[in-house]
């Protein structure tokens, strides 16, 4: 065979491995699609096609924090040897309050690559729904959250994917159903309210029964006043406790129709029940309609004498409202980004804080919500990344929001210049704009000993080991290509070399040492 004749195969065979490389199925990553309401909790399972000799997978999913809360991991696949809750995701409250859960898998046991049959769920994220608003968000694979989305194989290539779905429709309207509706108030020690219990689509009912529930340790049951007149039969004796039952907070209703045929009101006012707030602490408590675990089951019957379909809204009532205590709100610009980050030492009750920015300091812009951590007396973090470039000096102020949505109180004011990048271990953890360099790699991988850092011929300033929480593990301020790792515990790592050029992230898995 003469040398044309090698060329030509040699080329013929790298074509026939680049069309074989470039047919590789994707891996399809599937997010389940819902529709609910305010105060349902949704399971979103994050499923998986074409899921075939995957030796790893690293990803990260984000949501709006502000229509959905992060209740918790479910159904984590046993098929994934060594895929648990506690060494797998980071759950802790840095990333997911912001809307972010990082997972992260490799076979440590095995290391062998691991096919999946098509719908299998790698796990399931519960949620609960924080709006009442009418809003339509994704749960979804984040590309910009400073963590690749990655599926290799046994060879070490990285897989195509392809995700889907994710899609979360709110939806309170109430259509026909008949609605049991109740507002949120705020109070203070010494205080009384008064909670209204609204109705709508009350139409063709024959008879109507439930307990109404609050605590007993925030409020004192004065009395039910203001009875809808048009609701024939509606009499105080329709309202009544057992001795001890308003003391240990609960009243019961009953009501129906002493007419020969059903009865319709118009919308408004059933009844209000009166209380006086006797607690002197900052509280939160839910007061309405009892759903589960009643000492009375509820009943709504209409004129076909079947469960007429109901909706129920009940209202949270917020005691003694002191402001924040705010104790530090700084900015950092970072590559045509600003970090905002603020820290409290008290909060109340409140919805959260609007984030505002001004170019003059006279017209104001909300930029952004971030919703608050509850009740707390120690101290707390918060992250905002305003994604506008800062080309001149720029304003940002907090503003809180109070609970009842009835008072909101500016928290401080800063001046953002613009300068440049500025690097900071905070701006690393949180950054979703590390550069990942085709030229970095980091081998062996995994490894149990040590790791070797491949980066041409760029200085290294800094190498820094995270664990999968954030935590710094190890430092290292010199030019070096090596890092040792026996010392570390097996698990999963994030390694952050910083050079002249730039930040760049790899992750790698530390194995048990010989």
């Amino acid at each position: 065979m003469n040398d044309n004749q090698t060329k030509i195969l040699t080329t013929l065979a790298f074509c026939i491995l680049s069309l074989a490389i470039s047919a590789q199925e994707s891996v399809k990553v599937k997010l389940d699609d819902h529709e609910t309401r305010w105060r349902e909790q949704i399971e979103v399972d994050i499923s998986v096609f074409d899921f075939k000799k995957i030796t790893s997978f690293q990803f990260a999913l984000n949501w709006n924090p502000s229509l959905l809360s992060f209740k918790g991991v479910r159904n984590v696949n046993e098929q994934l040897t060594s895929y648990d809750l506690e060494s797998s995701f980071n759950t802790s409250p840095q990333f997911t309050e912001e809307g972010r859960l990082v997972t992260v898998w490799a076979d440590l046991i095995n290391f062998q690559a691991l096919t999946l049959p098509d719908s299998s769920v790698l796990f399931s994220v519960v949620f609960e729904v924080i709006t009442r608003v009418d809003r339509t968000t994704t749960v979804e694979l984040c590309t910009d959250c400073g963590l690749a989305v990655e599926f290799t194989t046994e060879q070490g290539r990285l897989v195509p994917y392809e995700t889907s779905g994710g899609n979360i429709k709110i939806q309170n309207t109430i259509g026909s159903n008949l609605l049991f509706q109740m507002d949120d108030l705020c109070a203070r020690e010494g205080e009384r309210i008064e909670v209204d219990v609204n109705t709508r689509n009350f139409r063709n009912m024959l008879g109507v029964q439930f307990e109404f529930q609050w605590d007993s340790l925030s409020l004192k049951y004065v009395e039910v006043k203001n009875l809808n007149p048009d609701l024939v039969g509606l009499e105080p004796r329709s309202f009544f406790a057992s001795p001890d039952g308003y003391a240990k907070g609960y009243l019961r209703f009953s009501w129906f129709s002493i007419m020969t045929s059903s009865i319709s009101i118009d919308d408004g006012r059933l009844f209000t029940v009166a209380f006086d707030v006797i607690s002197a602490k900052d509280t939160l408590t839910d007061v309405g309609i009892c759903e589960t675990n009643c000492s009375l089951q509820m009943e709504f019957i209409n004129n076909n004498n079947i469960n007429q379909n109901f909706v129920i809204q009940n209202a949270q009532v917020a005691t003694n409202k002191p402001t924040v205590k705010l104790h530090q709100f700084v900015g950092i610009p970072y590559r045509n980004r600003t970090y905002l980050r603020w820290q409290t030492t008290y909060e109340p009750n409140d919805l959260g804080f609007h984030v505002e920015r001004s170019i003059d300091q006279s017209t104001w812009e909300e930029i952004g919500f971030v919703r608050s951590k509850g009740i707390s007396t120690e101290r707390q973090r918060y992250l905002f990344i305003d994604r506008m470039p800062v080309d001149t000096s720029v304003h940002y102020r907090l503003k809180q929001m109070e609970f009842c949505n009835t008072t909101d109180y500016f928290l401080d004011t800063l001046t953002i210049s613009q300068s440049p990048d500025v690097f900071t271990m905070d701006t690393l953890i949180v950054s979703d704009t590390l550069e990942i360099n085709e030229t970095f790699s980091l081998y062996p991988n995994p490894s149990s000993d040590f790791v070797h850092i491949e980066i041409g011929e760029e200085a290294v300033k800094s190498i820094i080991l995270l664990d999968l929480y954030g935590n710094t593990i190890k430092s290292i301020k010199e030019n070096i290509r090596t890092v040792p790792i026996q010392d570390l515990p097996v698990g999963t790592y994030h390694c952050i070399v910083e050079t002249e050029k730039g930040i760049r992230r790899k992750v790698f898995v530390k194995l048990l040492s010989d």
